[in-house]
């Protein structure tokens, strides 16, 4: 698939490391070279302005740093099951996105990311939601969603 970069794990997966094409849907291919894919590296998709919805497959277990950081036009992501991990930023400043559900598993939602997202309303949080940096949902400044009670908050940065 040549509008993906990738990277060859020792594991044998397959890391997405950036993305060239123009598309405005984009259905993430589960497999490349025959390979499966398991991780969203960082900046991958960074300020990729075409993007307006973006399914991830099953077997997705990582979305790196800043990984779709200042996605401007995506609305729209849906998380496999399969995901373990939300890194630093991961769709910081994706000013479109409105809705989002983070699949069960998830422990831990790491600094800012969701971070400027300015027209989230609604996060669906997983039961098995632990940890979130508060820094995660900054300046999301329309959204409905509060963090569950059970959840811990970890402060880490201080608004002016």
């Amino acid at each position: 698939m040549k509008e993906y970069k990738c990277q060859l794990q020792q594991d044998g997966t397959i890391t997405i490391i950036s993305y060239q094409g123009t598309d405005k849907q984009l259905v993430i291919p589960q497999t490349i070279d025959s390979s499966p894919v398991s991780r969203i590296g960082p900046y991958a998709f960074n300020k990729n302005e075409n993007i307006e919805y973006v399914i991830l497959p099953e077997g997705i277990t990582v979305i790196e740093r800043f990984a779709f950081l200042s996605c401007i036009n995506l609305k729209s992501i849906i998380l496999p099951n399969s995901l373990k991990e939300i890194h630093e930023g991961a769709f910081s400043s994706c000013e479109q996105l409105e809705r989002i559900k983070i699949p069960e598993g998830i422990t831990s939602i790491e600094k800012m990311a969701f971070y400027r997202c300015l027209a989230l309303r609604k996060i669906v949080f997983p039961s098995t939601l632990e940890f979130i940096c508060i820094s995660a949902i900054g300046e999301c400044e329309h959204l409905e969603t509060r963090i569950p009670e059970t959840v811990n908050i970890i402060y880490d940065f201080h608004e002016s």
